[in-house]
């Protein structure tokens, strides 16, 4: 059997509920113990109310308490971790996880108490799992065979921009990539030649002063907008089904590793340009 993820109480928690900071969240007043198959999706991590514990934050895809059907909706847990450890990896997606939680009063948020063994898991979950691990694609068009990151929920693919290989990225809706964003993409290519002169342009007006000033030493030769605009390299672009889209770039060094993120809208142009990470 598989050792268990360590559980971890703050002193300075009166009572399971007080690790949720969300407000008007009202928790029952008996733990449950439920089996539930982990999200693929990203996990994350917050610093507590006090610096002796940190929040793991999780989710199910879909779990049951005992003796009931599997219920196929999501279930946010939340779990108290003890600061300075890796605690993103003791709940890997798609695993089969039994515990001890304590309910929110809508049964769509919980309170991570403790982990228990599961020498038997249901068959329904395993089901579940298995089908949460096979990919999901779709071809479309220009952007070829799109193909589903269950960890952010969104669809990658790739297509030609300004004569170069690019990745692209679509929110997920309804299990497929959004129509919509697809539609704007195809606008936004359909005039790429003019798209592209302007987002070298406000890079330039955004950051090419930031870099001479802030982020060169002072032996070191400014440079011009021509060699600041030809150490950028595209990386990806993400279009939104209301029309805005981002543009990632490397850096090329200019900011010591950090991507410049071009923003704008097809119907307001180009909005900015900022450096990111």
């Amino acid at each position: 059997m598989p050792k268990l993820p360590a559980s971890f109480s703050p002193p300075s928690l009166k009572s399971l509920s007080d690790l949720d900071s969300a407000e008007g969240v009202v928790y029952q007043q008996q733990r449950v113990i439920i089996d539930g198959v982990v999200s693929p999706t990203c996990q994350g991590g917050l610093r507590g109310k006090t610096q002796d514990y940190e929040v793991h934050s999780f989710t199910v895809a879909a779990w049951l308490k005992a003796g009931e059907q599997v219920r196929k909706t999501e279930l946010d847990i939340l779990r108290a971790a003890a600061s300075n450890t890796k605690y993103l990896y003791d709940f890997p997606g798609c695993s089969l996880q039994r515990m001890s939680v304590l309910m929110s009063g809508d049964e769509t948020r919980a309170i991570y108490e403790k982990s228990l063994p599961m020498e038997t898991a249901n068959p329904d979950l395993l089901a579940i799992a298995e089908e949460l691990k096979k990919p999901v694609t779709v071809v479309a068009g220009r952007f070829g065979t799109l193909t589903l990151d269950r960890r952010i929920d969104h669809f990658d693919g790739e297509a030609i921009w300004n004569g170069e290989k690019t990745k692209v990225t679509f929110r997920s809706k309804d299990g497929k990539p959004d129509q919509a964003a697809i539609e704007n993409s195809e606008k936004l290519w359909s005039n790429e030649f003019h798209w592209e002169k302007r987002i070298k342009v406000i890079a330039v007006e955004d950051l090419l002063e930031l870099k001479n000033e802030n982020w060169s030493d002072e032996d070191d030769p400014e440079f011009t907008a021509e060699e600041f605009v030809k150490r950028m390299t595209l990386q990806t672009i993400c279009v939104q089904n209301d029309g805005r889209f981002e543009f990632w770039y490397d850096d090329g060094d200019l900011f010591s590793g950090h991507s410049i993120v071009v923003r704008g809208s097809l119907e307001k142009g180009i909005r900015d340009a900022s450096i990111q990470g």
